[in-house]
């Protein structure tokens, strides 16, 4: 496991927006920091940021989702993995899903496929680096099950009497990014899941699955979601409502972090 991340149990939640609906996770490597502006140079080799970093400690952030999953594959076969995705027939407005049994499973745009758990390919049978579901970040960024343990699952989101300690938001940011990990981190010792900057996710909302401009095509406006709000929200933003945003736009308070399914036997 990479320095940078942390070990996420798997486990079984409420989601916020819809209490009756309960979603399981399964095991994951979650980054402990946003990406930096220095790692997506390195692995890119150039820095979009709009807010730029001389030491590159600020989060990376004008990029489109797109430009996450390069990102993401490209961090996988630095490090010998299989990527996590096929981007082969973009043009094509279908992404390819890679599994460790050579199946691919297909996420169609035009015809948004997600089950009744809100899984989107099958990212069990993954092995490299990739973006969260919105489930995953809701429970990572929630606390998982230590905060479950606790009694205080997803209070980071709207019971937080100490919000100037653990995020950069309308009131304390300047209306800019800062370096990361500045911020008190969660029970999972992961940091800035709120504030800072907005973070990717792998999938899109239902409502706009069939979101058309009168110019441009379904794949050109599909909207993918965001989460933890940004130095620009206010604090009611931080309930972990799901926000969208087109995936072929970019904006100075949207960033991401990865996640990797995990595999074997944590110690």
């Amino acid at each position: 496991m990479r320095k940078d991340m942390v070990f996420v149990k798997g486990g079984k939640y409420k989601l916020y927006e819809n209490n009756n609906i309960e979603v399981e996770t399964f095991d994951l490597e979650v980054s402990k920091y946003l990406v930096t502006q220095k790692l997506w140079t390195d692995i890119m080799g150039r820095n979009p940021s709009i807010v730029e970093d001389i030491l590159g400690m600020k989060p990376v952030e004008n990029i489109t989702w797109w430009h996450t999953l390069q990102f993401c594959n490209k961090l996988s076969e630095l490090e010998g993995l299989k990527p996590v995705y096929d981007l082969s027939q973009i043009k094509s407005a279908k992404l390819y899903i890679n599994q460790l049994d050579d199946e691919k499973s297909i996420n169609y745009y035009e015809d948004f496929l997600i089950d009744k758990n809100g899984k989107i390919g099958d990212f069990s049978k993954t092995e490299g680096y990739r973006l969260p579901t919105s489930i995953e970040w809701e429970w990572f960024a929630g606390g998982g099950q230590k905060a479950i343990n606790k009694g205080t699952f997803g209070h980071i989101f709207h019971k937080s009497d100490n919000l100037d300690q653990i995020a950069w938001y309308r009131y304390n940011s300047l209306l800019t990014t800062h370096n990361i990990a500045e911020k008190i981190p969660n029970e999972l010792g992961i940091f800035d899941c709120i504030g800072n900057v907005y973070e990717w996710c792998h999938n899109q909302r239902y409502e706009f699955n069939n979101f058309k401009e009168e110019k441009g095509s379904t794949f050109d406006n599909m909207y993918k979601v965001i989460m933890g709000g940004s130095f620009y929200s206010d604090p009611e933003d931080f309930y972990p409502f799901i926000f969208s945003y087109p995936s072929i736009r970019s904006c100075m308070d949207i960033g991401f972090r990865f996640v990797k399914t995990f595999r074997g036997k944590y110690e």
